[in-house]
């Protein structure tokens, strides 16, 4: 899986599934009236007939049948932002990578709320979760379900959502952040594989 700093309008944005993250009340976040009139109050009867409340742990997906370039939404409730704390990006970022790969995504964008100050953490929390969101020890499984390769292979953070072009250091930041991210999941995966296999 590839990660990138996606710098492009998250309205039109050219992946497979747009994620935004949803703090409590969809029809108060921006990001979520921005998309729900784009795709004619779609969102909000969805919303309402799944009983999205932007809460904690709630998903909602939506084929998006046209108006956008994603072909699908996914809302992730996060609750109050008041309570959101960094760390909660990597359950986010491994719900995003998850679902993703469930619907056969093979690209995603995924909208950054504003982070201010914790734009570096928030990155990197983002990539771990979804790199070890997708882990999995396969050596030994023999099924084909087993052995299927993820089908995600981008993901694209975009931290801006009106795709305004970022300075160079917040481009430098983000990259950074993205490779440290990459690289504390490659030793936790390590750490995994070992405690997998048999003892010896």
């Amino acid at each position: 899986m590839e990660f990138t700093h996606l710098i492009e309008p998250a309205l039109t944005a050219s992946v497979d599934l747009i994620v935004l993250v949803v703090h409590g009340d969809p029809s108060k976040d921006a990001q979520w009236r921005a998309f729900d009139s784009a795709l004619g109050g779609a969102l909000t009867d969805a919303a309402k007939a799944e009983n999205f409340e932007g809460k904690p742990s709630q998903v909602l997906t939506l084929w998006t049948k046209g108006p956008l370039k994603a072909h699908r939404v996914l809302a992730l409730g996060a609750g109050s932002r008041a309570d959101q704390k960094t760390h909660s990006f990597r359950d986010l970022g491994a719900v995003a990578g998850q679902t993703a790969a469930k619907l056969g995504a093979t690209s995603l964008g995924f909208v950054l709320p504003p982070a201010g100050a914790k734009l570096v953490a928030t990155v990197q929390m983002l990539v771990e979760g979804a790199l070890l969101g997708s882990y999995k020890f396969s050596r030994y499984l023999t099924s084909a379900d087993a052995k299927k390769p993820n089908p995600l292979k981008s993901f694209g953070i975009i931290t801006d959502a009106k795709g305004k072009k970022p300075l160079a250091a917040e481009v430098k930041q983000v990259k950074a952040a993205i490779e440290r991210g990459e690289t504390v999941a490659r030793a936790v995966a390590k750490a995994r594989d070992l405690i997998n296999e048999p003892a010896a």
